[in-house]
């Protein structure tokens, strides 16, 4: 009996720390890469004259940009961000749904929020949070549509986002 109690312990206290480590690891993890890694070819990142994330599933996009090379991460979280609460693409739905997109989230969420912030719920703290890095580096968010060879690109008002 002591050795099944002993047994049962070990197992539950393993199983919490693999559970934590893997919280970690997920939060540990940059927006980037993460996008890259689940999207892999309907997201783009170039890092010219100006920074662009670029998810286009079909024949269309949502672009976000900034000037210069500031911060790539920044850039990507703000992509993240966007990509959950403000894109409507359908084919993010599975994405959304998953349970590492949503841990990577909170902690997007935890790394820009402030403290008068911290009682909105997390759709009121992701508007916040996405105009903020808006109005502070300059990110600007476009859909794109390509007709024919030709690019149509329409600014999005982040304002107009329902969230």
């Amino acid at each position: 009996m002591k050795t099944y109690l002993f047994m049962l312990i070990i197992t539950v206290s393993m199983l919490q720390l693999f559970s934590c480590t893997t919280n970690k690891r997920i939060e540990q993890l940059n927006s980037a890469a993460l996008l890259q890694n689940y999207f892999q070819d309907s997201l783009t990142i170039k890092t010219d004259d100006k920074m662009i994330i670029e998810y286009c599933p079909d024949n269309t996009c949502d672009v976000m940009a900034m000037d210069g090379r500031n911060n790539e991460n920044i850039l990507a979280d703000f992509a993240y961000l966007y990509l959950f609460f403000g894109s409507n693409y359908s084919y993010l739905l599975e994405w959304k749904n998953n349970e590492d997109t949503k841990q990577h989230l909170f902690s997007i969420l935890r790394k820009y929020t402030s403290v008068e912030w911290a009682k909105l719920d997390d759709n009121k703290k992701a508007q916040r949070v996405l105009n903020q890095l808006s109005s502070q580096y300059g990110i600007t968010v476009s859909f794109v549509r390509y007709d024919e060879g030709a690019k149509y690109a329409v600014p999005i008002n982040l304002e107009d986002i329902k969230f």
